[in-house]
């Protein structure tokens, strides 16, 4: 005898764990999360962690439903609305404008009987919107902004977040398949809308922006002053001036660049001098220096002999801990950093060095050594600090924060250095016999080891971001704590930002955490 109902007396054709009963699809499909109490691993609870896909299709579809009576309340057409939604230039694409949009005027804006548009279709009982569509648009009602930081993912459907601006709440997980697919890296945090269903919490459809650990920090404190002068919840504020303050990442972000460039030593310097018949006593001496590293380039040799100055012997005694850029010459497994350059010409000689300190340093040692044979003709020197804090049409906010190493973080550009040099070194290694995977495992091998050296000598080095202590010694200070605990976050981000953009593994950090005593951020 077949199954009846528990409820209507029809036939059953389903069991439902909620109430460890068998029932009609109908009554399950009408009485979901409201008379039934679902449970979370219900595979036909569309709220539920097991019918994914059945969200998913119901919350795409919102958008026409949503618009549909928008159209009919106020009595224009879809065209009309949208190109209302689109007169927003939030930062985020036209679908990101409709939405957010329709959302607000849904949700958030007053009509002349006092209520909201959502509240006055309530009223009307959600007329030709099933159970479950119904019940979405209840939970959408949920929806706030917050700024929220990456934490792990879980599975293949939810990752593990926790809210920045409430950083006391336990973490929670969001279901999104496309961003658990994406491989953001640990600790990325955006500005977004959240909508909270009772299992699980979504980003909503809208999209959002990805900060900068430096941007996030500034953008939260921008918030709480805002907030504070508005006499409002720091949410509440984020959510009545949402237009307003998504504007401000690329706001501080060009800040952050503008003062980084401004402190930063990055130019380059150029001196030339006459050699007259000089070039052969020129080329003898250069070449018997350990110093000096000569480029074979064949393309070169045919307009001059061009040498790589390298901080070693002769010359290891320059001061680089005030150098913004590290370049780096990759010479086996050794990693050389690099001084300048000198092009020979039959009649001139040329050099050239990256910043005003290695200019003045290899210019005075450079007539010093050749004090009879060269003379001294013009210099010229190119500030790229002061132009590239020229304004910038694109958007960098998602970009990775460059550091300078005043701030004892340099690890950005010691990183594209190597990867440079790896790549002249091995170009020619992909040709379709599987030498291209020889390849990555020589970059991870320079990488790593690179990394290594750089992490070993990093943990005893004073920080200015914290107070001019080292890590170790930040370690042992509880008040320095929250200070530590940002500034290595930044570091594991930055190192999985860099190792994905060349399809590697990033550098494991895990034994300085351990020796930090930072263990939960393995």
């Amino acid at each position: 005898m077949a199954a009846k109902c528990d409820i209507c007396g029809s036939k059953a054709r389903r069991f439902c764990p909620s109430g460890k009963k068998e029932i009609c699809s109908i009554c399950c499909a009408t009485r979901r999360m409201t008379e039934i109490k679902c449970t979370a691993d219900c595979e036909h609870n569309p709220f539920g962690v097991k019918a994914i896909l059945a969200f998913r299709k119901l919350d795409a579809d919102s958008a026409n439903f949503i618009m549909r009576y928008l159209t009919d309340y106020c009595s224009k057409s879809q065209r009309e609305l949208e190109y209302e939604a689109l007169g927003n230039r939030m930062p985020m694409d036209n679908d990101g404008r409709i939405y957010y949009f329709c959302r607000e005027k849904l949700y958030h804006e007053i009509q002349a009987d006092s209520r909201t548009i959502f509240e006055r279709w309530r009223d009307e009982k959600f007329a030709s919107l099933n159970h479950d569509q119904q019940l979405l648009l209840e939970y959408k009602r949920s929806l706030k902004p917050a700024v929220v930081e990456f934490q792990k993912n879980i599975d293949g459907n939810f990752a593990e977040f926790i809210d920045m601006l409430e950083p006391e709440l336990p973490p929670f997980r969001i279901m999104d398949p496309d961003f658990v697919g994406n491989d953001y890296p640990r600790f990325t945090r955006m500005l977004t809308y959240l909508e909270t269903y009772p299992n699980f919490v979504r980003f909503s459809r809208g999209g959002g922006q990805v900060l900068s650990g430096k941007t996030a920090t500034m953008f939260i404190e921008q918030l709480k002053e805002h907030s504070e002068a508005a006499g409002l919840p720091p949410k509440e504020y984020l959510r009545k001036n949402y237009a307003e303050c998504s504007q401000w990442p690329s706001e501080l972000s060009a800040r952050c660049r503008a003062e980084m460039l401004a402190q930063a030593d990055y130019k380059i310097c150029t001196a030339k001098y006459d050699i007259a018949d000089n070039y052969h006593r020129i080329i003898e001496r250069l070449l018997s220096r350990s110093d000096m590293m000569e480029d074979k380039d064949p393309e070169k040799r045919l307009k001059c002999r061009y040498f790589v100055w390298l901080q070693k012997d002769a010359s290891a005694d320059f001061d680089a801990s005030e150098e913004s850029l590290s370049e780096l010459l990759q010479n086996g497994n050794e990693s050389i950093p690099v001084l300048g350059s000198i092009a020979l010409f039959p009649d001139r000689l040329e050099l050239e060095a990256r910043s005003s300190r290695k200019y003045a340093f290899t210019r005075q040692r450079l007539e010093k050594e050749f004090s009879q044979q060269l003379k001294f003709e013009s210099e010229s020197i190119r500030d790229i600090g002061r132009e590239l804090m020229e304004p910038e049409e694109e958007d960098n906010t998602d970009s990775v924060h460059t550091r300078s190493q005043s701030d004892g973080e340099n690890w950005n550009e010691e990183w594209l250095e190597d990867m440079e040099a790896c790549e002249d070194e091995n170009e020619d290694f992909d040709d379709g016999d599987g030498k291209a995977d020889i390849h990555l495992e020589i970059q991870q091998h320079i990488i790593n080891q690179t990394m290594d050296k750089y992490y070993r000598e990093f943990i005893d080095t004073e920080v200015p971001l914290l107070n001019n202590i080292t890590p170790r010694e930040a370690a042992t200070n509880a008040s320095m704590r929250p200070a530590l605990i940002e500034l290595m976050k930044d570091h594991i981000r930055g190192n999985a930002e860099q190792a994905g953009k060349h399809g590697l593994v990033p550098y494991n950090l895990n034994w300085m955490l351990d020796e930090l005593g930072v263990e939960e951020l393995k």
